[in-house]
């Protein structure tokens, strides 16, 4: 989570309330923000944000919140772009740049006075944008250049260059190839990688062919933002236009509140745009807020708590499908990306009611919980591989296409076809899981980098079509979910051996049960080295005979396509279908 140093002097004289907000009462409220104080010594507070509200990354973006919170401001932050007749900064977007990073957009922020506070607390945002919705770079690039130093002035021109092209990179006086830049600075060996591939890197040159931005990689030392800076560039590139402009959208906001006035940039070319920096509307059920609060408010006292979150609020009559009677349409400013649906809402609008003021209500029961017959099952397969020296895995539910079936060579069900969800965020969370082994040779692939052996294990659900197969599971259910437990070992001398080794001392010394193996293909494991899992039941147990599961060597290809260069086995059991949990 990323951390920021705040100045007590700062907020209070941003915040500028009346004489009874002190420093106490801001440190009482800045928990209630959603913010975690680290450390707090005089004049300095360090806070910890979420990534998702990345407007908190300077004193002044906390500001604009601490006002709502105390009552100081209400509604809508105001922040307007200038949109001039005949624009003085404009950027033309060549074609040379539409198949590496095609998106730019940006604003020039004018009239402001920056210190070496507020300096820092900019670039630290900036970071903390690349990082977040910038994907580390890769979606959304960041520029922010000193405007009077663009010494070729306008227009400027976002093109390609070559590995030879030169110009003094941020930092550095003298001047440098791209080529170097990509070997000898640290920023070009951090991110060289996501433009290198072509030959041709991405470059914002002024109209006297002075270069002004290498992104993503570094900007220009020739336009070097310094405390004296008062006319401020911010140019943003990427792959993604919808990222870059909500990170357009954070930035802007912040400069203005911080005192700079802002001037649409102009861009053409490539199907770029200045962007509106418009809000938008997102709806909320009263009952819905008051159901899941466990408060009794009226729409106008959602309202006033959504006023103070920094939002505007409009009610609407209880029309249309709605199942909900009591409506609020609010609309949300074009920085507040983590507002999505209405559950976003009804956070906000319990923080704009105080969660301090929502008193705990004990449970109607008197009695206790308890551990699970299934638990208590889970437990013991947890015991028997920490036991072997596994480590234990907790992957999401939610996966991808490209992890699920394509890196790992496994057809889509050609009768059911992929669980997908409904407007999905993100493609990396777009699709149920059907199967853990994917996601345990993902989690090798991220740390290629350790010493091996490395052993991790999962035990979690997959999901799957329901066509009456599986005895567990309901009939009536469109999508199964079945218990699985997964396991893989990679080091030099890993092998099919050991994998059944570790899968029957782990059936053993959980269910008393054994295990034997009948030769199968599988997608996943290489020809000639794979077996269908036979659970063969205990004396006394309810485990029945049944083919539920494979083990093997992982294919050699799935490991050169995920860059794993020691030899990796494993096995995945359907723990539901053995019969080896309790019914609950």
């Amino acid at each position: 989570m990323p951390v920021v140093s705040l100045s007590y002097e700062r907020l209070l004289r941003l915040v500028s309330g009346p004489g009874d907000i002190t420093r106490g009462v801001i440190s009482e409220r800045l928990p209630h923000l959603g913010l975690d104080i680290e450390s707090d010594d005089g004049d300095t507070v360090r806070i910890e944000y979420s990534p998702n509200r990345p407007d908190y990354a300077t004193d002044v973006g906390v500001s604009l919140a601490l006002q709502g919170m105390l009552g100081v401001k209400r509604g809508l932050v105001p922040f307007d772009v200038e949109k001039s007749p005949v624009p003085s900064c404009e950027v033309r977007v060549s074609q040379a740049v539409s198949g590496v990073r095609p998106v730019l957009t940006g604003v020039v922020a004018r009239g402001g006075a920056l210190d070496d506070h507020l300096l820092r607390q900019l670039v630290t945002l900036q970071e903390d944008l690349h990082f977040g919705l910038g994907r580390n770079r890769r979606k959304v690039a960041i520029g922010l250049h000193d405007l009077s130093k663009i010494e070729g002035g306008f227009p400027l021109v976002y093109t390609a260059v070559p590995a030879d092209h030169e110009f003094a990179p941020l930092g550095e006086q003298a001047e440098m190839t791209v080529a170097q830049i990509m070997r000898h600075t640290k920023a070009g060996r951090a991110y060289g990688s996501l433009v290198a591939d072509g030959g041709a890197f991405p470059a914002i040159l002024d109209d006297g062919g002075n270069t002004v931005s290498l992104p993503p990689i570094i900007n220009s030392d020739m336009t070097a933002v310094t405390p004296d800076t008062t006319d401020i560039l911010v140019d943003v590139t990427g792959t993604s236009r919808h990222a870059a402009e909500s990170v357009l959208a954070v930035m802007s906001v912040t400069l203005h509140a911080a005192g700079f006035g802002l001037e649409a940039l102009s861009v053409a070319g490539g199907g770029n745009r200045t962007p509106p920096l418009e809000p938008r509307a997102v709806r909320v059920s009263v009952d819905r807020v008051n159901e899941v609060l466990g408060l009794d408010m009226s729409p106008g006292d959602v309202a006033s708590c959504l006023e103070r979150c920094r939002l505007q609020p409009q009610p609407l009559q209880g029309k249309g499908p709605h199942r909900y009677g009591k409506i609020i349409s609010c609309t949300v400013p074009a920085y507040r990306q983590d507002i999505m649906s209405e559950v976003d809402l009804i956070e906000e609008a319990a923080l704009g009611h105080g969660t301090w003021r929502i008193e705990p209500v004990p449970l109607p029961s008197g009695t206790f919980g308890n551990r699970s017959a299934v638990s208590r099952a889970m437990h013991g397969i947890d015991t028997a591989m920490i036991g072997m020296g596994y480590v234990e895995a907790l992957n999401s539910s939610l996966t991808s296409a490209h992890i699920l079936y394509e890196v790992t060579n496994r057809p889509v069900p050609e009768r059911d076809g992929m669980i997908a969800t409904v407007g999905s965020k993100s493609s990396e969370h777009a699709i149920l899981r059907d199967s853990l082994l994917p996601g345990l040779i993902e989690n090798l692939s991220r740390n290629i980098h350790e010493e091996y052996p490395q052993r991790l294990y999962e035990t979690g659900t997959i999901f799957l079509r329901n066509h009456g197969a599986a005895p567990s599971a309901p009939t009536s259910a469109p999508v199964l979910e079945v218990t699985h437990v997964a396991a893989i070992t990679a080091h030099k001398d890993s092998g099919f051996s050991e994998a059944k080794s570790v899968l029957r001392s782990m059936l053993g010394a959980a269910f008393g049960a054994d295990v034997g193996t009948a030769p199968a293909p599988h997608h996943m494991f290489a020809d000639g080295r794979c077996a269908g899992v036979i659970v063969e039941p205990a004396a006394d147990g309810p485990a029945r005979a049944v083919t539920t599961g494979y083990i093997g060597e992982i294919d050699p290809a799935i490991l050169s396509s995920y860059r794993i260069r020691a030899p990796v086995s494993g096995f995945e059991l359907s723990l539901s279908d053995s019969s080896l949990l309790p019914e609950q």
